[in-house]
């Protein structure tokens, strides 16, 4: 109840003083969005329902992320787009690829065949940042002392939703679950859509002082409420 208390002081701390970040928003996938293809595209549908989201990032620009499971820059291209520059490790080079993606289309990751899960990208206030209440799961990477006080210094928020089925893909799906007695998350991963076939269970330690994370003086929060 305590860490609570502190986690949610943190965020009222760092929201006062607003900007502008990116807002990612993970939506369920639909069977046959893809279509066979192997680009960068999906279903506009896919992203219609608000209802669909699984996991929300907030993130900054022009900041080395872990976007779509890998090392990247977004920074904006123009008014209404980004360029999204994927990196080989560490966001230090070289560049693998680089596209533009337009801010308010829906895109999936059609040319991953584990998760295609659609996602949207707009600008938002940090004001305007939702805190889940309750079946949540964030991770955070922030900058500076590796003292879980990431207010001042963070570039990356992620609020996952747990005790839900996500569908990655055609073959494939995964929940999250919390335990806050023992402070640990755990990831069960299974062969079908729908949760079924379950083939892995991972269990993760939760803490907001994970250190160092990439070589490059990136630390790691890991929470659930």
């Amino acid at each position: 109840m305590i860490k609570s208390i502190v986690f949610l002081f943190f965020i009222s701390l760092s929201f006062a003083f607003s900007q502008q970040l990116l807002q990612i928003q993970y939506y369920q996938y639909e069977a046959g969005q893809c279509d066979g293809s192997q680009s960068q595209s999906g279903s506009l549908e896919a992203c219609s329902s608000s209802s669909n989201v699984v996991s929300t990032v907030y993130a900054k620009f022009d900041e080395c992320l872990i976007f779509n499971d890998g090392f990247s820059i977004l920074s904006l291209a123009s008014s209404n787009s980004l360029n999204y520059s994927v990196y080989e490790n560490d966001c230090n080079g070289p560049i693998v690829s680089s596209k533009i993606i337009e801010l308010g289309s829906c895109s999936a990751n059609c040319e991953n065949e584990i998760q295609q899960n659609p996602f949207l990208i707009s600008i938002v206030d940090q004001s305007s940042i939702e805190i889940p209440s309750q079946d949540s799961f964030a991770t955070i990477y922030y900058g500076g002392d590796c003292d879980g006080d990431w207010k001042n210094s963070f570039s990356f928020i992620q609020f996952m939703t747990t005790n839900l089925c996500v569908d990655e893909g055609e073959n494939g799906s995964m929940m999250l679950s919390c335990n806050p007695i023992i402070n640990q998350l755990t990831i069960t991963s299974f062969n079908s859509l729908g949760c079924k076939n379950k083939s892995s269970a991972t269990e993760i330690a939760l803490s907001l002082e994970n250190c160092n994370l990439f070589g490059n003086n990136t630390n790691m929060g890991l929470y659930c409420n």
